[in-house]
């Protein structure tokens, strides 16, 4: 995908009216930058790929989130601002993902056996460089 896709994504995570930053920040203290202890290596798996070809990561979707356009909207940053396309892995009927344009890759149910067998059957398919939970991405804030 190239980025005027991704920038299309964006185009309807949108706010119906823009947030007023100063009034939200004006009252925080200055946050953190960066991790503790230390730089975080990137993952080889990413960064090892054809620099023509994408690489991709799983992104699993559980349970629905409160709020995927959160999410959604970090999922597009990346993909335009290091080329990592994601792929939504989910037993939902409805992941909430759907309505931005994101591949969703779906599972039916079963043993829990199955699913993994099915998620490494994604990886392979998709050649997905790591799979994060959802709920982690929507923990970054």
């Amino acid at each position: 995908m190239n980025n005027d896709i991704w920038l299309e994504v964006i185009a309807r995570i949108g706010e119906p009216e823009p947030l007023l930053l100063d009034e939200v920040t004006d009252d925080l203290p200055p946050a953190p930058e960066g991790w503790a202890g230390g730089d975080v290596p990137p993952s080889p798996r990413l960064w090892s790929r054809d620099p023509d070809g994408p690489a991709r990561i799983g992104v699993r979707v559980d349970d629905n989130l409160p709020d995927p356009a959160r999410v959604a909207m970090r999922l597009a940053a990346a993909a335009i601002e290091r080329g990592v396309e994601p792929v939504i892995l989910t037993s939902l009927p409805r992941s909430g993902f759907e309505r931005f344009g994101l591949r969703v890759e779906r599972y039916i149910a079963g043993a829990a056996g199955d699913r993994a067998r099915w998620e490494a059957e994604m990886s392979a398919y998709w050649d997905l460089a790591l799979i994060v939970d959802a709920v982690d991405l929507a923990a970054f804030g």
